[in-house]
Parts: structure tokens; sequence; C-alpha cells
């Protein structure tokens, strides 16, 4: 996967408070979307931010 850097940085401090890696929050995530065949969260920020490539 291409992560933007910035939204890696800041996604892995946020992890780091909460005592887990990126790596399971993405698993958690991937869990969850597969589980309910769809997003298991939702989002309060316009999703294009993340779909830049």
């Amino acid at each position: 996967m291409r992560i933007d850097p910035n939204i890696k940085k800041e996604a892995d401090e946020v992890a780091q408070m909460m005592e887990i890696t990126t790596a399971d929050a993405v698993r958690i995530f991937l869990d969850g979307f597969a589980e309910e065949k769809k997003f298991p969260l939702t989002t309060k920020f316009p999703m294009q931010r993340h779909w830049q490539r």
C-alpha cells in the first residue's frame, strides 16, 4: 500500500497513544471490513484526502 508519509506519521502517533501499532490498527479495520462487508466506522472527514495516489 502507498500511504502518504504525513498521514502515516500521524497514524503512528495516534496508535502509539493507544498502545497498539499502526499495523494492528490496519488489521482491526480489515477484520471489520471483511466481516461487515462495509466500512466498520463512520468518517468525519472527506475520504478524498486518503484516496489520492
